[in-house]
């Protein structure tokens, strides 16, 4: 059996060596991500997205908040426009229902194109659940003047200071996914002078 020769065995020893030394070289520079490097960005993105969630549902709960007080406030808005406008137009007082004063009745006179001359046109003003409907000369069911009305805290009166003036108190509540709103406005009002 031949020997080999130191030469030969050497070199194979220089060839080996580099190889190993060139696998670990290679393990060093890989491209890529280590386990503890994908867990600090997906950490990270967790956090960034945590915060922007808490952001935008902040952002839609006050954005219902404000819709809902806006929406109660503008039904309440209407009940005062159109109740102290007809108020303002009655020839005689208001003739109010039990209690709470609605339904309430009033009497005005209107210009008729059609025949001119003054009518006598009666509005009454009656709750259908939480709507208030304008009745005008018994028309059924009436123009819808608003709704999301708390019946139970709304109410029309005479003035226990003066008999000459009204109270309306009128009181809506408006509720959002987020948000529930209740809007309540009183309002002094003073008949036309020869009602």
């Amino acid at each position: 059996m031949k020997r080999p020769s130191n030469n030969s065995f050497l070199s194979l020893r220089a060839f080996s060596i580099p190889v190993i030394a060139s696998r670990r070289r290679g393990n060093l520079h890989e491209k890529g991500f280590t386990l503890v490097e994908m867990l600090v960005v997906i950490s990270l993105i967790a956090i960034v997205v945590g915060g922007a969630a808490v952001s935008i549902a902040s952002i839609l709960k006050s954005t219902d908040i404000s819709n809902a007080q806006t929406i109660a406030l503008r039904q309440v808005q209407n009940v005062g426009f159109w109740v102290t406008r007809d108020v303002l137009m009655a020839k005689e007082p208001a003739t109010l229902g039990a209690g709470s004063g609605f339904p309430l009745s009033l009497v005005y006179d209107d210009w008729d194109e059609g025949s001119g001359t003054f009518v006598e046109r009666t509005v009454e003003y009656v709750f259908d659940g939480d709507e208030l409907h304008r009745k005008l000369d018994g028309a059924s069911p009436g123009t819808l003047i608003a709704e999301y009305i708390d019946v139970d805290s709304t109410s029309f009166d005479v003035d226990p200071d003066d008999e000459n003036r009204y109270i309306l108190i009128v009181r809506a509540s408006f509720s959002e996914v987020f948000a529930e709103a209740s809007v309540e406005r009183t309002y002094d009002i003073s008949p036309r002078p020869d009602s």
